[in-house]
């Protein structure tokens, strides 16, 4: 990431300060929740992103969802919903920014949590506190042949 082009990012890292203080969530796709892939059979439940929310909320962080166009239909099918019940607003970034605004905007993060994915491993490489779950070895990824990280 040191050699990393950061021009045309200046809109992520605006809205980041803006949102000071914020811990950024990575949902992922809804394939890779409800068919294959990192969180094939719900390891992880729509319901443990708003319980997590909820544990850190009294710290005073503001909450924003990051992600591909792609990523939309999980968050508003299975997350959103939650969000709201629970009283809490987070801010919805998800196929608003490029990914060197996601970047950029990621560096001025509290903290970052993601389905595992490339974004995560980012977050680390920039510097930020991230989380991210995997499957256990040998658990596969995929329902009809081994895909374990």
């Amino acid at each position: 990431m040191d050699d990393f082009d950061w021009s045309n990012t200046e809109r992520g890292r605006d809205i980041g300060k803006a949102i000071k203080p914020f811990i950024a969530f990575y949902l992922g796709p809804e394939r890779g929740h409800t068919d294959e892939g990192h969180n094939r059979n719900w390891l992880w439940e729509p319901k443990h992103w708003i319980q997590l929310a909820l544990l850190l909320k009294d710290f005073g962080y503001n909450f924003c969802v990051v992600g591909a166009e792609y990523d939309r239909s999980f968050w508003e099918k299975y997350v959103k919903k939650g969000v709201e019940e629970a009283g809490m607003t987070w801010i919805d970034l998800i196929g608003d920014l490029e990914i060197g605004e996601t970047f950029a905007l990621l560096k001025e993060a509290a903290a970052f949590v993601s389905y595992q994915c490339g974004l995560g491993i980012v977050g680390h490489y920039l510097g930020v506190k991230t989380a991210m779950w995997w499957r256990p070895d040998g658990n596969s990824a995929h329902p009809t042949r081994l895909v374990s990280f």
